[in-house]
């Protein structure tokens, strides 16, 4: 059983980087390719984590529906100010 990724910011340095190696490794699946403007939610339900590397813009909102629909998320977008990281922080204590 493979574990399923949807990859958040999929078309940036980060995002294809993933999306190469998992091509090569057994046992992992993109089985989505997110980039600003996606419709996140019409995909999320097919994945067993969320990895983002997107915009600090998009972490948010990301996590709220990470929250809603129970589902691990691993962050490495970086440049979120202070105010956005308090409020990641706690959104991070409801996720896996």
């Amino acid at each position: 059983m493979a574990l399923k990724i949807l990859m958040h910011g999929s078309s940036g340095r980060m995002g294809q980087t993933i999306i190469q190696e998992a091509k090569v490794k057994d046992g992992i699946e993109i089985v989505a390719k997110i980039d600003m403007g996606d419709d996140l939610a019409a995909s999320i339900d097919q994945a067993d984590v969320i990895i983002d590397f997107s915009l600090h813009h998009a972490t948010q909102t990301l996590f709220e529906l990470a929250v809603e629909k129970n589902k691990p998320l691993v962050v490495g977008t970086t440049g979120h100010s202070a105010k956005e990281r308090i409020k990641l922080r706690e959104l991070a204590a409801k996720v896996p």
